[in-house]
């Protein structure tokens, strides 16, 4: 994994993470959202498994724990079944 590809997905991380901090996200969204962290939590462990450069791999782990706080919230709110505010 380059490190632009490691940039790319730390901006996408920050995004979901301020549309879940402002409530923005209707439940279809925050379900096909749970599938994009999904794929990116795989993506993130493969590369970790790959053992590569250590200030690459340090901030993976940094991103690793950020994808799985927002898997859990994406859960969370999924349960409550909330309706959508669009």
């Amino acid at each position: 994994m380059t490190w632009w590809e490691v940039e790319q997905m730390a901006g996408y991380i920050e995004e979901l993470e301020q549309a879940m901090d402002e409530w923005s996200l209707s439940g279809p969204e925050m379900r096909r959202q749970q599938q994009a962290i999904d794929t990116l939590s795989g993506k993130i462990q493969r590369t970790l498994e790959q053992g590569n450069e250590d200030d690459r791999k340090a901030f993976l782990v940094q991103l690793a724990n950020r994808v799985e706080e927002l898997r859990q919230q994406l859960a969370e709110r999924l349960k409550r079944d909330l309706p959508d505010r669009r």
